[in-house]
């Protein structure tokens, strides 16, 4: 891998690879990507392409299942860190997927495709 694979993502989605990747490799705790991941999300104003938009919200979801070590609530039984770092790899995965067609943001924050 190389040390800048994010670069030709684009600033503001580079972000949300990382956090991604750190999770899906094990550089980060379960509970270190719940307040990283979740709080860029909920600060974050930016009008995404679909593709882009479903995977990020897919893994905000995903937070809100993680139960981090704490006892599940009810019945749902929640997520533990083992099934959020398999739902990250399949996140990152789609992520990059969505990042191959050409959608990226450019420097004016609007979505430029292509490139």
């Amino acid at each position: 891998m190389s040390e800048r694979w994010w670069a030709p993502w684009g600033e503001p989605i580079a972000a949300y690879a990382i956090l991604i990747r750190l999770m899906a490799d094990g550089r980060i705790s379960g509970a270190e990507f719940e307040v990283l991941f979740g709080q860029h999300y909920q600060d974050d104003t930016t009008d995404w392409p679909i593709e882009v938009l479903d995977v990020l919200e897919q893994v905000y979801f995903d937070l809100q299942d993680f139960r981090g070590g704490r006892p599940a609530r009810g019945q749902a039984k929640g997520l533990d860190e083992v099934e959020l770092r398999s739902r990250a790899v399949a996140a990152f995965e789609r992520l990059a997927a969505a990042g191959s067609i050409g959608s990226v943001l450019g420097e004016t924050g609007s979505v430029v495709v292509g490139g």
